[in-house]
C-alpha cells in the first residue's frame, strides 16, 4: 500500500507473484493458470485509515490500548525464591515456562519483615509452624517447637533460612512450592 494525498493508493492482484512473472501478470497468465489483471482502486481518507497513518508515522503501536488493558488484568506472580534450592529452582522454571515473568524476591537476601510474614499466613491460610521449616538446625537450636504463633513469627523474621520455600503468590492467592506443581493451581 502506498499513501497517497487525501487517501490511500491500494494494487490488489490474487497472489504475490515473483519479479520475473510480471510480464506473464500483466499477460493474465502465469504457467497456464489464469489470473486477473492488476487493478487500482482508491480508498478514500477516514478516520480509521487517518488514524492509522497517523500512528505509523508517531512509531506508536496500533493496539497500545488493548494491550495497556490486557496487562493490567493480568495476574501479577511472585515468588518467595531461594536459587540454591531445587524446589525454588523448579518451581521458577515452571512460572516461566508459562512465559510468565515473576517478580522474584530472593528472600534472603530481602527478607520479609513480621507483618508482610502475617499477610503471607493469612494468604497461605497457614498457621506459623506450618510455615516453618522444622528440619533446619536452627530450629532446634532457636528450640522453637511449642512456641506461640508471634514468636515463630518474630524468628522466621529475624532467620529467613527458617521459612519455607518457595512461596508463590498471584491474584490474591498463594502456594508453597512442594511439590512445584501445586503453584499451577494459582497460576493464569
Amino acid at each position: 500500500m502506498l499513501a497517497a494525498a487525501g487517501g490511500i493508493d491500494v494494487t490488489e492482484t490474487s497472489r504475490q507473484l515473483p519479479r520475473h512473472s510480471e510480464k506473464a501478470a500483466a499477460s493474465g497468465k502465469i504457467r497456464g493458470f489464469l489470473l486477473p489483471p492488476l487493478t487500482r482502486r482508491r480508498i478514500p481518507p477516514g478516520p480509521a485509515t487517518l488514524s492509522k497513518s497517523r500512528e505509523r508515522r508517531s512509531g506508536a503501536c496500533p493496539n497500545t490500548t488493548a494491550l495497556a488493558s490486557l496487562t493490567s488484568s493480568m495476574k501479577s506472580v511472585r515468588i518467595y525464591h531461594n536459587p540454591r534450592c531445587s524446589k525454588s529452582r523448579a518451581t521458577l522454571a515452571l512460572i516461566q515456562e508459562r512465559e510468565l515473568e515473576p517478580e522474584v524476591i530472593d528472600y534472603l537476601k530481602t527478607p520479609p519483615d513480621e507483618a508482610a510474614l502475617k499477610a503471607l499466613l493469612d494468604t497461605l491460610q497457614l498457621e506459623p509452624e506450618q510455615l516453618v521449616r522444622k528440619q533446619e538446625p536452627l530450629y532446634r537450636e532457636l528450640e522453637l517447637e511449642g512456641q506461640g504463633a508471634g514468636e515463630i513469627i518474630r524468628c522466621m523474621a529475624e532467620h529467613p533460612i527458617l521459612i519455607e520455600r518457595p512461596i508463590v503468590v498471584c491474584g490474591g492467592e498463594a502456594r508453597i512450592g512442594r511439590p512445584p506443581e501445586r503453584v499451577l493451581e494459582i497460576l493464569p
